[in-house]
């Protein structure tokens, strides 16, 4: 027997259903109904549908918009790290080349050598600039006349990208709420179409369903459990994370952004290497790649890396 528990769950409140999604499905379903409204017999349920349909689009303009602000602030924050980065490498030699790789002053400066710096993160980054300006400032004399500017410049610009930034997160927080709330309004609302649709065409479940267009929210294909091939998983606040330690150069890869921020990801042959050729994916996009398309060909790990302040996540098919 059938079990009864799931005519009382909501159907459409699955996170593989994207916000996108469910507003073309929604609008979709609106205009199935508009165009079966014979004898005005489904007037108020388009009513109840579009009020609150209209209040979910809002919502997600309004998201859109603060997240749009948040990722513009984001790109300069990276803009001034990959800067500051860029810096420290082309400096490093003066402090090398005035005390020595060995000398405590270059210690100073640099405690765990150039690898802190290439790896630093949104976490640490501040960290970082202020021990390098400190360390300036204590052997102003003996270093170039604008070496302490150039590192307080990018330091103070840094922190006033950031504090936008971290700002605009806030904001993006709340319109989330206000897009989740609404989301699970329009869930409910097309939840109650759906059974008042079922009763009314109970035992022709071709003509009820001909309402909803369910190839908009079908999820992404698996491959079988068994073939191992299948990598789902979350990747915390600014953060990378290995997919995969087997990647292979005829590996065909089916990466959907599973998630509500933008995620990076790239192949590489070694754990700890950074990439210039990383994709992006946005939320809800998935695409398909050769390990060509996302760097070293013959590398073997698959990173996810998140510079967001949320966590993120992805589903991934590696198809051999």
């Amino acid at each position: 027997m059938i079990n009864l528990q799931t005519f009382f769950k909501i159907h459409f409140k699955d996170p593989k259903i994207n916000y996108d999604n469910l507003k073309k499905f929604a609008q979709d379903h609106i205009q199935r109904l508009s165009a079966n409204n014979i004898d005005h017999k489904y007037d108020e349920m388009i009513r109840e549908t579009q009020a609150t349909y209209k209040q979910f689009f809002q919502a997600l303009g309004n998201g859109d918009t603060s997240f749009s602000l948040q990722q513009a602030r984001t790109v300069t924050v990276d803009k001034l790290i990959k800067e500051f980065k860029q810096m420290i490498s082309q400096k490093e030699g003066i402090i090398r080349g005035t005390w020595g790789k060995n000398s405590p002053e270059y210690r100073e400066f640099f405690p765990s050598g150039m690898t802190e710096y290439n790896l630093a993160l949104k976490s640490n980054i501040e960290t970082l600039m202020n021990r390098f300006v400190d360390a300036t400032k204590a052997h102003v004399e003996d270093l170039p006349p604008t070496f302490l500017s150039i590192f307080e410049k990018l330091r103070d610009d840094y922190v006033t990208a950031r504090n936008s930034q971290l700002s605009q997160i806030g904001l993006v927080a709340s319109d989330k709420a206000a897009s989740t709330e609404n989301r699970q309004k329009m869930e409910i609302q097309l939840n109650k179409n759906l059974l008042k649709l079922a009763i009314e065409y109970l035992g022709n479940p071709e003509r009820g369903l001909s309402f909803f267009n369910q190839s908009i929210i079908r999820g992404f294909e698996y491959a079988t459990e068994e073939q191992q091939l299948i990598h789902k998983g979350k990747v915390v606040a600014d953060d990378r994370k290995t997919v995969s330690t087997d990647i292979r150069p005829a590996d065909k890869l089916e990466i959907k952004n599973v998630g509500d921020i933008p995620l990076m990801f790239y192949v590489v042959k070694k754990e700890s290497s950074d990439s210039t050729n990383k994709i992006m994916l946005q939320p809800g996009a998935k695409d398909t790649y050769v390990t060509s398309d996302l760097g070293e060909v013959d590398g073997n790990y698959l990173i996810c890396f998140n510079g967001h302040e949320i966590p993120g996540e992805y589903e991934v098919k590696i198809v051999r």
